[in-house]
């Protein structure tokens, strides 16, 4: 005998984002502008203390995204922004996802004390560019280093509250988008 299934009205489909299918331009001059500003050093501290990320996977509010940089390496580091390698794209595009971003980086100033700009690029695309810009080094011919921006993600109005309910407007407007963060309950 099979056990009874219930239906709910009001039921919802577990929506999870299916990043394979996204197309997320990435502007390479964004990513060669923090490879101009590299440093080894900032890059070396990175790495020391990206194992810490993996920690943060037990913590229910932030193991999706914990989850999603610790599969990733930091190859190239700057004072300001970090490049994240993957071995897979919808890892990739999970973590250039502009909806994703506010998290991600909350979670990275949490580890590292600092807030970080980041991108991430498949470790393939990774090696061209470093290639590319060990030539374009080799024959003095690097872009100037200037501001750091991400056209995939500035784009985006990450301060949009034209979707949220008046608890939550109020909600910010009485505490800051410093100390609030809504979560989506459904994931």
């Amino acid at each position: 005998q099979k056990p009874p299934v219930f239906h709910y009205e009001n039921e919802q489909e577990n929506e999870t984002t299916d990043y394979s299918d996204l197309d997320i331009q990435v502007d390479i001059d964004d990513i060669m502008n923090i490879l101009v500003q590299a440093d080894k050093h900032v890059l070396l501290d990175v790495q020391e203390k990206w194992p810490v990320i993996r920690n943060y996977m037990t913590q229910l509010k932030v193991a999706k995204y914990a989850n999603m940089l610790s599969v990733g390496k930091p190859v190239a580091a700057c004072s300001q922004a970090i490049v994240i390698a993957y071995e897979f794209m919808p890892d990739v595009n999970a973590v250039n996802y502009y909806k994703n971003y506010r998290a991600l980086e909350s979670l990275l100033e949490e580890v590292f004390g600092k807030k970080y700009r980041f991108v991430a690029m498949q470790m393939d695309q990774w090696l061209e560019l470093r290639k590319h810009f060990i030539v374009l080094m080799r024959q003095h011919k690097l872009p100037q280093p200037g501001p750091i921006v991400l056209k995939h993600i500035d784009s985006h109005n990450l301060d949009d509250t034209s979707q949220l309910n008046e608890a939550q407007k109020f909600a910010l407007e009485t505490f800051g988008k410093e100390i609030v963060e809504f979560t989506d309950d459904d994931e």
